[in-house]
């Protein structure tokens, strides 16, 4: 397939652009503005408050940190020093603590020009991580030592010198670093709670690459350069408009005129048309597909805590995950044997999902994908027991059950081939959807029963899929340790195979809260890894996490337009992007 013409957006003329760049000779000419749509409207762009792949992906365009990710020259991304000067060595301080001293860059700018100092990471630190603001991400700064419940033991020294102190060392500092929550706000006292000043371009002073200069809901955001920016000789794409959009069809329609250059929400039919197209992407990504139970709902409220979670685990198993990827994503997916997803390594050798399951051999907790027979089986010695079943097999007393997803073609069709799959059991799926900014408020305050979920590792370590379901953090949306339950559930893990651990019992605050607290503080590799495991068998027991696929990244990206970096975190990066015209 080829584009028609290069078109900025519609009824745009390359007369209208800039023509910038040349090659050897002066014959490679290239626009300096492109037009893509990564997702619908998102919920937040306040890098505090934003919890979506997709604000993210604006917010490492328009802010920035003391460590970002940078073309490693290979084609890929590396960790290198942002507003910092170089990536500092941890130093010891008294009781096993660390700390990293970082030096500012010199004169690094906001967007308004005045300069940004290392005050300014204090202040947005604090507010990021502050009981007060209670964002979904502030329990990612709890790997900082703390003095209070809205101050980080972090302190400027001077204008250029922010001193951050650890608790105890972590190998994936530098990423949090790196991490859009981590990045500095002007003004960060000041900002409102809710984050209306960072979707108007009057409030939103930025410190990235670009800047904005116009942001419609269920419109666009469009970001242009930053000259104020400590990198800006080195950004070449001058002009980004992100168009918001969950209808898939449209989209794939605008790209095929020119109208929209890269596009990241791609339906079935697209792949199959496009797989062998090289305009068309894909890589795998460090994250899981799953359905979240809201545990506090009284779905199954007649049942004990153990039936309860019997019962969701059997429904886990009557789901077909291969035949969920073969025939209805089809866009190179994995089945999921547990939470933590694909790709992460574990120091016993191979990847942390080769240790899964309650027995750490990798045979996880969803069964076998091959035999789903045998997983029906499974499921039905569990089920047989607490529910009737009439002649043709199928329980006549099962609860309905009310799924919620947000307004997009893909997670409808899965939505569809669940709701079969389980009606051929007798078990009703009741399907309603939502605008994805609605979708995820009504998702993190627990106002559903069952919903579509899916989380991107934030970082590269399997913590950060599990320390977003301590009872304390915003992104706990299965409730659990929170609602009428909180107390009255009790959970137990024995740690005791680990040296200087032993058996927890009682709450979810009580045990899991705990194990989290403890893979923070360890510094030894091995244990903190033994921990972990133990941590996600603890969360499978609960039935509250149901997963379906490990993540494939799928795009259609013009054949002209160059540079694009994708990291497996999900975020894409245009800073460095060229769209050529000949």
């Amino acid at each position: 397939m080829k584009l028609k013409k290069i078109f900025l957006g519609a009824g745009a003329t390359l007369g209208a652009v800039t023509l910038v760049g040349c090659g050897a000779g002066g014959s490679e000419k290239y626009v300096d503005e492109i037009k893509v749509c990564l997702a619908s409207t998102p919920k937040d762009v306040d890098p505090a408050l934003n919890m979506a792949v997709d604000g993210a992906s604006y917010d490492v365009h328009a802010f920035s940190g003391l460590v970002r990710f940078e073309p490693d020259g290979k084609g890929g991304l590396k960790l290198g020093a942002d507003l910092a000067k170089s990536l500092p060595a941890a130093t010891p301080e008294n009781g096993g603590k660390v700390k990293y001293t970082f030096k500012l860059k010199d004169n690094i700018k906001f967007s308004n020009g005045e300069e940004i100092t290392a005050q300014d990471f204090v202040d947005s630190w604090n507010r990021a991580s502050s009981a007060s603001l209670a964002a979904e991400y502030g329990y990612m700064f709890d790997i900082i030592d703390r003095i209070d419940d809205e101050t980080l033991n972090i302190k400027a020294t001077d204008d250029k010198t922010l001193e951050v102190i650890l608790p105890v060392d972590v190998p994936y500092f530098y990423e949090i670093c790196a991490f859009p929550a981590a990045y500095v706000l002007y003004d960060a006292k000041h900002l409102d709670s809710e984050g209306a000043w960072a979707k108007n371009p009057q409030t939103c002073i930025t410190s990235g690459a670009y800047t904005m200069e116009s942001y419609r809901d269920n419109v666009d955001l469009v970001l242009t350069k930053n000259d104020n920016y400590w990198d800006a000789e080195n950004i070449t794409m001058k002009k980004i408009d992100f168009v918001f959009s969950d209808d898939e069809s449209a989209t794939y329609a605008q790209y095929l005129t020119g109208d929209l250059h890269l596009i990241d929400t791609i339906d079935t039919a697209t792949v199959r048309t496009e797989r062998n197209n090289s305009q068309y992407h894909e890589q795998g990504q460090l994250g899981t597909y799953f359905i979240c139970w809201n545990i506090d709902d009284n779905l199954f409220g007649s049942f004990t805590q153990a039936q309860q979670e019997e019962i969701r685990t059997a429904i886990s198993l009557l789901i077909d995950r291969k035949n969920i990827v073969e025939n209805i994503t089809q866009l190179g997916e994995t089945p999921s044997t547990g939470y933590v997803g694909a790709g992460l390594s574990d120091p016993k050798g191979g990847e942390f999902v080769d240790h899964n399951g309650p027995n750490e051999d990798g045979k996880g907790w969803t069964g076998d994908a091959n035999k789903y027979d045998d997983n029906v089986a499974a499921a039905r010695e569990i089920l047989d027991k607490y529910f009737t079943k009439d002649s043709k097999g199928k329980y006549t007393d099962f609860p309905s059950i009310n799924y919620l997803f947000n307004t997009n073609e893909g997670h409808q069709s899965i939505a569809t081939e669940i709701k079969q799959e389980l009606a051929n059991f007798g078990i009703t799926l009741n399907l309603s959807n939502e605008q994805w900014n609605t979708f995820i408020s009504t998702r993190n305050s627990g106002n559903f029963q069952v919903a579509r979920h899916g989380w991107l590792a934030d970082y590269n370590d399997p913590i950060s899929f599990l320390d977003m379901w301590i009872s304390t953090s915003g992104q706990n949306a299965a409730q659990l340790g929170k609602g009428t339950k909180s107390a009255a559930f009790r959970y137990e893990i024995d740690l005791s195979s680990i040296a200087g651990y032993t058996q927890l019992e009682g709450t979810w605050a009580q045990t899991y809260d705990v194990v989290i607290a403890d893979i923070t503080a360890e510094s030894d590799t091995n244990k903190r890894y033994e921990l972990m495991h133990k941590a996600e068998t603890l969360l499978m027991s609960t039935g509250a996490i149901t997963p379906i696929y490990n993540y494939m990244d799928n795009w259609l990206q013009a054949s002209n337009l160059v540079d694009v970096y994708s990291s497996p975190l999900g975020y894409k990066f245009f800073h460095w992007s060229k769209l050529k015209t000949n």
